[in-house]
């Protein structure tokens, strides 16, 4: 199942120039003269649409344009790569795809979706000069990519498991990290649970730590991405409201207080847990929190002899990652 949200948000007329693009992408067509006279932003948008809903598209090096005298569009679509590679490409790809759902652990849609984020950032490096870095080549068989790729490789393994997702596109604004010149970026929105979700795979691992992976930007609301993220405006409908499949609710990693913090921190100790992230609810002053939490974690250190401690605050995200060795 390839799941084509973008496609569910067009006028009946958008849709069937939409198809008609896409079957002419699918079967190599040399060239697709469209049924409606449309302007060029449209044939643009309808374009960006299509590569988004379907990722395994991803052998459209660019197109031209022709106008005949009637006002119709003529679209010629150059090639990457020849209808046989991508034959060969597809097969190396699907594989890939099986090992990970094979490695892929849960047994409902959220186990399954937190399994597969681990999954991909400890096997993609974020590369901006990679010549794939944007499409499922990169993410998949060279394992070097970037925000687009890597997002859009996890909708195509959400399509194989038949869980709702889509690629998010729009711009950061994240003090705390920086991934491009542009701040363009994409991520995923995800269904779990019926309810759509955040899920910026490459703001986590990015952020991470050896082989520890961040979850920030795990399953979170509209509301809490928004402090960093930026959506284009396209129409698509799909709100996330609620941040109770967040990774750090769903393990109840929450602490409203020092106090709390405190407690969370040797209760994770004594399980022989030594690296966790905690979210920092009703935070104000950080800069008074941090002195704080700094004598604490020494404290730690002479409490259970512990040799020593390491720790990162995202303010923006209101979260701390701890390792006590």
């Amino acid at each position: 199942m390839v799941n084509q949200e973008y496609r569910k948000i067009l006028t009946n007329i958008e849709k069937k120039i939409y198809d008609q693009l896409l079957d002419c992408y699918i079967n190599f067509g040399s060239y697709v003269i469209l049924s409606e006279i449309i302007d060029y932003n449209l044939l643009e948008k309808l374009n960006d649409y299509i590569l988004l809903d379907n990722p395994r598209i991803f052998y459209i090096e660019s197109y031209t344009v022709q106008q005949n005298s009637l006002g119709y569009f003529k679209l010629i679509p150059t090639y990457k790569y020849n209808h046989h590679q991508v034959e060969e490409i597809d097969k190396n790809i699907d594989k890939i795809i099986e090992s990970i759902i094979s490695k892929t652990k849960g047994n409902n849609d959220w186990e399954k979706i937190v399994s597969l984020h681990y999954i991909l950032s400890r096997n993609i490096s974020y590369d901006l000069d990679n010549y794939n870095a944007h499409n499922i080549i990169g993410a998949f068989l060279e394992k070097h990519a970037v925000c687009d790729g890597i997002s859009k490789a996890f909708k195509c393994i959400c399509d194989k498991l038949n869980i709702l997702c889509v690629v998010a596109t729009g711009r950061t604004n994240s003090s705390t990290l920086t991934l491009s010149t542009n701040n363009n970026h994409a991520w995923n929105k995800v269904m779990v649970f019926n309810e759509w979700c955040n899920l910026d795979i490459t703001f986590d691992f990015t952020m991470s730590f050896n082989e520890y992976i961040r979850h920030d930007y795990c399953l979170i609301s509209d509301d809490r991405i928004n402090k960093t993220h930026k959506q284009h405006l396209n129409h698509l409908k799909l709100n996330c409201n609620t941040d109770q499949y967040s990774y750090f609710e769903r393990y109840k990693m929450i602490a409203s207080s020092l106090k709390e913090l405190i407690f969370k921190v040797e209760e994770n100790i004594l399980k022989d847990i030594h690296i966790f992230e905690i979210r920092l609810d009703n935070v104000k002053r950080y800069d008074l929190l941090e002195g704080r939490i700094i004598k604490f974690l020494e404290q730690l250190l002479i409490k259970y002899n512990k040799s020593k401690y390491s720790y990162s605050i995202n303010k923006e995200m209101s979260s701390i990652y701890i390792e006590i060795q």
